[in-house]
């Protein structure tokens, strides 16, 4: 996806990488699927985009925005270790503050893998 940006008095283009998932129990039940969140309510719960792509194009630090009351907003670094792998690790920020902010009905509960060094394998 390119993005528009106002950047020190000049507008640009850019590339964003921008990541929707589905989040699944064991038993195959969806826990939460952010494919058709964002556009056209421009919503930005559940959202993962990058930042910047260092080492040559083969590590992405991206953001995400958190869920509800944004629980687990944080950084997100993809590297990639070969051509049919890449690894993840998620840094979520402070968890426990924000969530005992949010009205007690809601779910904070983080799907993403907390985690540094999970691999990724393309089938």
């Amino acid at each position: 996806m390119t993005s528009f940006f106002n950047t020190k008095g000049k507008q640009i283009y850019r590339d964003v990488l921008s990541v929707k998932y589905i989040a699944k129990d064991s038993s195959g039940a969806i826990l939460q699927d952010t494919k058709n969140i964002g556009l056209p309510d421009n919503s930005l719960k559940y959202t993962i985009y990058s930042l910047w792509v260092i080492e040559n194009g083969n590590k992405a630090e991206l953001i995400y925005n958190g869920t509800n009351c944004n629980v687990g907003f944080g950084e997100i670094k993809l590297k990639k270790i070969n051509s049919t792998q890449i690894s993840w690790e998620y840094r979520p920020n402070d968890i426990v503050t924000t969530a005992s902010k949010c009205p007690p009905t809601l779910d904070t509960k983080i799907y993403l893998p907390e985690t540094k060094d999970l691999i990724f394998t393309k089938q």
